[in-house]
């Protein structure tokens, strides 16, 4: 499992709302539209599609991934439409 920094901008409030459901569903708030998930890599990316179908065209989801301390490791940007959902 990994540690992942999931951040969202989304503008629609109905959207957002179920957008926070999820993530809070299998992480922790950090803050407003911030979350720390734990998951295999394939876990967090059926998350992110799921998010992705929550988006408008002017939203985006961001995942980064990080090592036991918190810091951020490596840049993975996975093959998605308009790079909106990016794994980083």
């Amino acid at each position: 499992m990994n540690l992942y920094l999931v951040a969202y901008d989304i503008s629609d409030d109905k959207a957002r709302r179920r957008a926070v459901t999820l993530l809070s569903r299998r992480g922790v708030r950090i803050q407003r539209s911030v979350f720390e998930v734990l998951a295999y890599p394939a876990g967090l990316r059926r998350l992110l599609a799921t998010l992705e179908r929550l988006l408008g065209p002017e939203d985006s989801v961001v995942a980064y991934r990080l090592n036991a301390e918190r810091e951020w490791v490596g840049v993975l940007l996975p093959e998605l439409p308009e790079q909106r959902v990016s794994l980083l």
